[in-house]
C-alpha cells in the first residue's frame, strides 16, 4: 500500500462522513466508490487503506464497495446509512 492511496481514502472518507452528517447523521453503512483503471489508484490498496482507517473514525462498521469504472475516474458514488 502507498501513502497515495492512504490519502485517497483520507479524502473519501472525509467525504463520506460530511455527506452523512448533511443527511441528518445517519450510521454510516456503506460507502461505495468508482475507481477508474488510469486512476493511478489501486483498488486493492484503497480496500486495505479503509480496513486501516475506517474503524478509527465515524465510519467504523461500515463497508466499502469499489466498482471499476473507465479512464481517470476516482469518484464517491453513494453512501447507504442506517436510519
Amino acid at each position: 500500500m502507498s501513502v497515495h492511496e492512504i490519502g485517497i481514502m483520507e479524502s473519501a472518507l472525509d467525504a463520506a462522513l460530511a455527506q452523512a452528517r448533511s443527511r441528518g447523521g445517519g450510521r454510516l453503512r456503506r460507502i461505495v466508490l468508482q475507481v477508474g483503471n488510469l486512476s493511478g489508484a489501486d483498488p486493492d490498496s484503497l480496500r486495505f487503506a479503509f480496513t486501516a482507517l475506517a474503524p478509527l473514525s465515524e465510519a467504523a462498521g461500515a463497508e466499502l464497495d469499489i466498482e471499476p469504472a473507465p479512464g481517470r475516474e476516482l469518484n464517491l458514488v453513494r453512501l447507504e446509512l442506517e436510519a
